[in-house]
């Protein structure tokens, strides 16, 4: 499986199973591999957030698909079973702004993500929530030692 963060490609990455063993490599050849022992139960962890994704609507006929999908994703998930069938999941967020003050009392501006519309397998169009997706949205460095 791997992860890629079009936009941060030093965080994406390809987790790949080798017998009852996995390994964690950068997906971008440019990002060099960390020399770090993996944290003990990273990749378990990180697996077990695949059980929780859903979707929390379909969005078909989204007058805002065709837009969307001409910009660049958040994040490309693809996971290739054991059976060779391949899943992939590509993230576009849904941003809103709300004004926040600050510690000096100033108005600020703050951009928060909550949605993504996802599309999966280049076929069906949905929409997912952050909080959700948030388990399987890892880097790379995630996975190992500090």
């Amino acid at each position: 499986m791997s992860i890629d963060y079009p936009k941060q490609l030093k965080e994406s990455f390809r987790l790949v199973k080798n017998g009852s063993n996995y390994e964690v490599n950068p997906l971008d050849s440019l990002t060099p591999r960390l020399q770090k022992p993996l944290k003990a139960g990273q990749i378990e962890a990180f697996l077990v957030g695949f059980k929780q994704i859903a979707a929390e609507a379909f969005e078909t006929g989204n007058p805002k698909q065709d837009s969307v999908l001409r910009t660049i994703p958040f994040s490309v998930i693809t996971v290739k079973a054991t059976s060779g069938a391949t899943q992939q999941v590509k993230l576009y967020p849904i941003p809103y702004s709300v004004i926040e003050t600050d510690q000096q009392g100033r108005a600020v501006n703050k951009t928060y993500v909550e949605r993504y519309f996802a599309l999966v397998n280049e076929t069906e169009f949905m929409l997912v929530q952050h909080r959700v997706f948030q388990s399987i949205l890892w880097g790379y460095d995630f996975f190992f030692e500090e």
